[in-house]
């Protein structure tokens, strides 16, 4: 008879398996086709910016640009100019109780560790106080790259390493199975040559008795 913990190890095998020709397969893909990821997340970009509305707004587009500009020192996909095409960008604001209009988002400028703005930004944006030249995806593009190779790296790593576990766990159900089917037959014997040895069997036992 075939134990429980057997069956739930050959259901393991199999499940395994699957798991792991999908794993497989998106890395293949990735390594085979990056532009595949990367248009996808240069779409993402672009909705982004287009969508930007401002700093303070509840919307999403707008808080994910934000912390975008703010955290890779970056303004809009290539440049700041990027934003003359945001039809929902908010441009005025309300500064120390001035209202001023925005040639850029506020994330635009830079900041100092503190997150205090530059001087004079934004009510003027320049090259010493902003990163309106510097666009977000350069940057991000370049940083995906590093990461991701790293990363990908280790999953080729984690893969090799589930392909050793999964020839292990076959072994193991070979060896406690003794190459039996879950019904009794041997591998390589059928149900007849099974019958022929019980047939033999009793014929020895009669002959005994």
């Amino acid at each position: 008879m075939v134990k429980r913990h057997e069956i739930v190890t050959t259901i393991y095998i199999v499940l395994h398996f699957l798991a792991l020709i999908a794993e497989i397969v998106v890395l293949v893909m990735y390594f085979v086709a990056p532009y595949m990821f990367h248009r996808h997340l240069q779409e993402l970009m672009m909705g982004l910016v287009l969508d930007y509305v401002a700093e303070d707004s509840q919307d999403l587009a707008s808080d994910v640009m934000e912390n975008f500009m703010r955290g890779l020192n970056c303004c809009g996909y290539y440049n700041g100019t990027d934003f003359d095409y945001s039809v929902h960008f908010d441009r005025r604001r309300s500064l120390n109780g001035i209202i001023i209009y925005l040639q850029y988002p506020i994330p635009c400028c830079k900041h100092n560790e503190r997150k205090q703005r530059a001087a004079g930004c934004p009510q003027s944006f320049t090259l010493d106080n902003s990163n309106i030249r510097q666009g977000c995806w350069p940057v991000f593009d370049a940083l995906f790259h590093k990461y991701v190779t790293i990363i990908g790296c280790g999953w080729i790593g984690i893969v090799i390493l589930q392909i050793l576990v999964l020839i292990a766990a076959i072994f193991y159900v070979r060896t406690k199975l003794r190459r039996t089917w879950p019904f009794g037959l041997k591998l390589g014997q059928s149900t007849f040559e099974d019958e022929e040895a019980d047939d033999t069997i009793m014929e020895d036992e009669e002959f005994v008795e």
